[in-house]
């Protein structure tokens, strides 16, 4: 197994949130403090498709394993039979009945325990199924959040885009006035009108991300996107206290994915012991019953009981046990080997969330200092401009360069916050079983 760390390598700034870390949140959606996330991932977790089926096969391993356990009890069988014929006796013909019942019993001695073996590996099988589960249920709650964050920012960025067309249309109609009186060139209206039709298009797509994000939210809730309407007056949240990581050997083996793994591990070492028992007797019991009479009444006194020993002694068959052993073995060493690399890659998954989320929040920090210089300026400009000291050129400079930044800033808002669902994500234990109907 691979060798983990003490702890991580990286933690990531708390410039940005409200507390100091925390326990990680079994429903770790519920920290964004957002009661219409509360609701969609509630939905979620009870409608999504890809949820369901995850459900129908953990309900197929546990009928799984009740069949395998069956084998550890006798086998009773019940048999009846009333027969009925013509019976000529040389002079006449009548009808005669005969009626035959029997019972019979078998059962088999897991000596070398192949029963118990094949029943670990259900029981097994059945914990990887209950794992997975967890995994898929976290999967519907981190895409909910993912894309009805997105739904908001894309509703906040038209709001900008809206109030930058306002500000740039305002000096638009300044620079037309000055035209009008002489003292700009044609070319100076051009170039507003053209930075004012680059907004209308940005705005084109953030409508279109809209109803992108509305019709993939709707997906995961396990609805269609024409009755899921957007309330009002929501915001993007800000960021939570960062979840306690935790010693990584303790924190990531609770990873349900992680569960899921070395469940697939030891449902294969039970099924090489399973292999290996197949190479050896099988020994069974048996047990008839059975009674035949010409009347139901007589046919408790004619029982015959038969029992017996049975020996199942492979002598001849081609290697096929000794492959089937061969086969699960190495199915055996491909689950330990997928049981590390998942160990891995849970680790890289929590280290690049935590390094991410530390250089989005320090960025996030430089952009907000950048966005208030960079109004300054641009009103300064205006300014300027208007008193005829500066040429246009500074002028849509400033401009250009404060709308990117006031856009840049809002979409690191956004992906400060899909980082954190990561986090969430890469930490997660699962334990919010969904209860599908």
């Amino acid at each position: 197994m691979p060798e983990l760390p003490e702890r991580f390598s990286h933690q990531a700034a708390q410039q940005n949130t409200a507390t100091l870390p925390q326990a990680a949140s079994q429903n770790w959606w519920q920290d964004f403090n957002d009661l219409h996330l509360n609701q969609w991932v509630e939905t979620g977790l009870q409608a999504n498709q890809d949820l369901a089926a995850t459900l129908a096969r953990l309900q197929q391993s546990q009928a799984n394993l009740r069949q395998v356990n069956s084998d550890k009890f006798p086998e009773l069988n019940a048999t009846g039979k009333r027969q009925r014929s013509w019976v000529d006796d040389g002079t006449d013909r009548e009808l005669s009945d005969n009626w035959n019942v029997g019972l019979n019993a078998s059962y088999e001695i897991d000596f070398w325990g192949r029963i118990s073996s094949l029943s670990k590996q259900a029981q097994f099988e059945l914990q990887a199924d209950q794992a997975a589960l967890q995994v898929q249920a976290n999967t519907v709650a981190a895409n909910i959040t993912q894309y009805w964050f997105g739904w908001v920012a894309a509703q906040e960025e038209t709001e900008l885009l809206t109030s930058q067309q306002d500000r740039v249309s305002k000096a638009l109609t300044a620079i037309e006035g000055r035209f009008r009186r002489g003292r700009v060139s044609i070319t100076d209206v051009w170039r507003q009108r053209q930075l004012l039709e680059t907004l209308e298009g940005q705005l084109i797509n953030a409508r279109a991300d809209i109803e992108l994000n509305r019709n993939q939210l709707a997906l995961w809730l396990g609805q269609t996107p024409y009755n899921l309407n957007y309330p009002a007056g929501v915001n993007l949240p800000p960021l939570p206290g960062q979840p306690d990581t935790g010693i990584p050997i303790e924190r990531l083996q609770q990873r349900p994915d992680v569960q899921q793994a070395w469940a697939q591990v030891e449902a294969s070492n039970a099924a090489v012991a399973a292999a290996i028992s197949e190479r050896f007797p099988r020994i069974s019991l048996s047990a008839d019953y059975s009674g035949s009479a010409e009347k139901s009444s007589d046919l408790v006194d004619t029982w015959v009981s038969n029992l017996a020993a049975n020996l199942l002694l492979p002598v001849i068959d081609g290697g096929n046990r000794r492959a089937q052993v061969e086969r699960r073995r190495a199915q055996l060493q491909e689950n330990l080997a997928n049981y590390q690399q998942t160990l891995l890659t849970a680790v890289k998954e929590v280290e690049d969330a935590l390094i991410q989320e530390k250089q989005l929040a320090d960025f996030l920090q430089n952009l907000e200092e950048r966005v208030e210089l960079s109004q300054r300026t641009a009103s300064m400009q205006g300014k300027r401009y208007l008193n005829g000291v500066a040429d246009f050129l500074d002028l849509l400079s400033a401009q250009q360069s404060s709308l990117e930044l006031e856009q840049q800033r809002l979409d690191a808002q956004r992906r400060l916050l899909e980082v954190r669902i990561q986090l969430y994500r890469a930490l997660s234990q699962g334990g919010f079983a969904p209860n599908m109907t």
